[in-house]
C-alpha cells in the first residue's frame, strides 16, 4: 500500500459502519459525485488505535465493491478503535478516508442500545416471526456495464442486461448478506408473466434490522421457499439520530423468470 495519499477532493464522500448483530460490522462507502478517475477502484479497509496509526488491513482488496462485512467479533464497550478506507484507482492514485469510529454519528451510550435493540429484533425473527433470508444490494458505483450502455447518453438501453441487470455497472449487486426477515401474513394471488413465469401481484411488507441498509431495487430472498423478491420502498420502523435500526420494506415477487434468480446464491468476494 503506498505511502503517500490524496487528500485534495476526496473521491470518498462517506465512510459509514453499522452493527451487523452477532457478526461485527457492515461499512459503507460512496463516492462523490464530481469524481472522474478511470475505474476500476479498489478499496482496502483499515483500522488503527489512534487516528495517527499504525493502520492495519482488514479486507483483502475489494475491486469496485462499496459494502464490506467484518464478521469478526464486535468492537467491546471500550475499546478505541478507528477506521479508514483506502481506495486506488486506475491509474494508481491512492486516496484515504478520513478516520471514523465504529459508532459512527452515535455516542457509545446511543451505539450500545442500537445494538441491544438489534439483538432483540433478531432473536424475535429467530424465534417466532422470521426465516432466514439472502439481500443483495444493487450497485449505484462502480465500473460501467461495457455491454448494455448507450456510448452517447450512457443510459442503459437492456434493463434485462445479463450483465449488469439493469444497474448500468458491473458488478452488478454486493452481497448476498443473510439476514432475518419476517414477512406479512397477508394472503396473496398468483399472476403469470409474459413468458410464463409466475409471481405474486400484490406487495407486501417485510421487517428487517436496518444493516445492510436497504433501498430500492435491491434483491431479498426467502431461503426456505427460494422465492426473490425486489424492494420497492424503504421506511425506518425505528431509528436513532437517523441511522436505521430496523427497516419496513415493500417488496413485490419477482417471476420464476426473471435474471435476479441467477444472482449467486453463496456468499461471495464482498464480504458478505
Amino acid at each position: 500500500m503506498a505511502d503517500t495519499f490524496e487528500y485534495e477532493d476526496l473521491p470518498l464522500a462517506a465512510l459509514e459502519i453499522l452493527p451487523y448483530h452477532g457478526q461485527g460490522f457492515v461499512y459503507r462507502w460512496e463516492l462523490n459525485d464530481s469524481f472522474s478517475a478511470p475505474s476500476p477502484f479498489a478499496f482496502v479497509v483499515q483500522m488503527a488505535p489512534t487516528p495517527a496509526g499504525p493502520w492495519t488491513s482488514l479486507s483483502d482488496s475489494l475491486i469496485d465493491t462499496y459494502y464490506w462485512a467484518d464478521r469478526r467479533k464486535p468492537v467491546g464497550k471500550t475499546a478505541a478503535r478507528n477506521y479508514r478506507v483506502v481506495m486506488i484507482d486506475a491509474e494508481g492514485r491512492t486516496y484515504a478516508s478520513q478516520p471514523v469510529m465504529p459508532f459512527g454519528d452515535l455516542g457509545l451510550r446511543e451505539f450500545l442500545i442500537a445494538r441491544e435493540i438489534l439483538r432483540k429484533e433478531e432473536l424475535n425473527a429467530r424465534m417466532m416471526a422470521g426465516t432466514r433470508g439472502q439481500v443483495w444490494i444493487a450497485a449505484e458505483y462502480g465500473t460501467k456495464c461495457p455491454k448494455c450502455l448507450d456510448p452517447i447518453t450512457g443510459q442503459v438501453r437492456d434493463s434485462h442486461c445479463s450483465k449488469c441487470h439493469g444497474t448500468g455497472f458491473y458488478p452488478s449487486h454486493f452481497g448476498p448478506f443473510e439476514m432475518w426477515l419476517s414477512f406479512s401474513q397477508e394472503q396473496h394471488g398468483m399472476s403469470h408473466d409474459e413468458v410464463g413465469g409466475t409471481k405474486d401481484d400484490k406487495p407486501f411488507s417485510v421487517r428487517a434490522i436496518g444493516t445492510p441498509r436497504l433501498k430500492k431495487n435491491d434483491v431479498l430472498r426467502d431461503m426456505a421457499s427460494g422465492k426473490m423478491y425486489y424492494v420497492q420502498s424503504v421506511s425506518n420502523a425505528a431509528e436513532i439520530r437517523r441511522i436505521p435500526i430496523v427497516q419496513q420494506l415493500t417488496v413485490s415477487e419477482a417471476a420464476t423468470t426473471d435474471q435476479c434468480y441467477d444472482l449467486p446464491k453463496r456468499k461471495g468476494t464482498h464480504g458478505a
